[in-house]
């Protein structure tokens, strides 16, 4: 994947860099996936799934490079997050029923044990908590947790 992965101490992380092409999002799903292989960890089916909302968003509203980046808490779980130029906010939309769009920081949120944005000079970082490591402390998405899915 050409990202620089390291170990120190008790926390992995990893980061990927990606350019505002339609293929990010997809990337950095891989990307995730991968990583967690690698680390060992299971049950990232909900970390997957938050990182291909936070870079859609990138891609579709910061319109500009992004970098995706996953470090491992001491407790075990999974600290995600995409960064871009963009200073903008995201924020939790009202949407129709037939809407097509609107609904990924609503996944986000459900998946996620806390998500938040930080204002950096650069732009802004959207990052989310999410536990994983094996069936024990896997909670999983749940698709009820959704308003109007």
């Amino acid at each position: 994947m050409g990202s620089p992965v390291a170990e120190g101490g008790e926390r992995r992380y990893a980061h990927l860099g990606l350019p505002p092409q339609p293929t990010a999002p997809a990337r950095a799903r891989r990307f995730v996936s991968a990583t967690l292989a690698a680390w060992g960890l299971a049950g990232g089916d909900d970390a997957v799934l938050a990182v291909s909302e936070l870079a859609t968003n990138a891609l579709l509203h910061a319109r500009s490079p992004m970098t995706v980046r996953l470090a491992e808490e001491a407790d075990g779980s999974l600290l995600l997050s995409v960064a871009d130029d963009s200073p903008a906010r995201p924020r939790t939309r009202t949407f129709s029923v037939d809407s097509g769009t609107g609904r990924g920081l609503r996944l986000v949120e459900s998946v996620a044990d806390a998500w938040g944005v930080d204002q950096v000079a650069s732009g802004k970082v959207v990052w989310c908590r999410i536990r994983v490591g094996g069936p024990e402390g896997y909670v999983g998405f749940d698709v009820d947790a959704v308003e109007a899915l």
